[in-house]
C-alpha cells in the first residue's frame, strides 16, 4: 500500500476477457485487500470501486491488449486520489497519478499478458476460466 506498489494480483484483471464473474471476484478480493489497507475506510471503498469500474468498462473490450487500459486509469485516478487526500498532499496528486499508471501498467501487461497467453494455449486452463 502505497505510492509505489507493485501487486501481482492485478495481473487477474484480464481475467474479464474470459469470464463475467471476474468483475465480481475482482471486486471481493479488492474489498478483502484493502481492508487491512493503512488508508482505511477510503480505500476500502474508493479503490474497490475502482477495480469495479475498471472490469465492468474492461469486460466490454475484447482486445487483450487494450482490456487493461481501464485498470490503468481508473486506479491511477481514483487510488491517487485516495493516497494524495490520505497524506495530505493534493498538490501531488497528479504525481502519484503516474506512480499508480506505472504500477497499474506493469501489473496488467508485463503480468497479465503472458497469464492470457497461457489461458489461451492450455486447454485445461482454459476449460477453467472460460465462460
Amino acid at each position: 500500500f502505497g505510492m509505489i506498489q507493485l501487486r501481482v494480483a492485478e495481473a487477474m484483471s484480464l481475467l474479464v476477457l474470459y469470464t463475467a464473474a471476474a468483475p465480481l471476484g475482482l471486486t471481493v478480493g479488492c474489498i478483502l485487500t484493502n481492508i487491512f489497507s493503512p488508508y482505511g475506510l477510503l480505500d476500502a471503498v474508493v479503490g474497490s470501486l475502482a477495480t469495479l469500474f475498471a472490469s465492468c468498462v474492461g469486460r466490454r473490450i475484447k482486445n487483450k491488449y487494450l482490456a487493461g487500459l481501464p485498470f490503468i486509469v481508473f486506479n491511477a485516478l481514483m487510488v491517487g486520489f485516495v493516497i494524495s487526500y490520505s497524506a495530505f498532499d493534493l498538490k501531488g496528486y497528479f504525481v502519484t497519478c503516474a506512480y499508480i499508471a506505472a504500477e497499474e501498467a506493469l501489473s496488467v501487461y508485463v503480468l497479465g499478458i503472458p497469464l492470457t497467453l497461457l489461458i489461451e494455449k492450455n486447454s485445461k486452463l482454459n476449460e477453467l476460466v472460460v465462460d
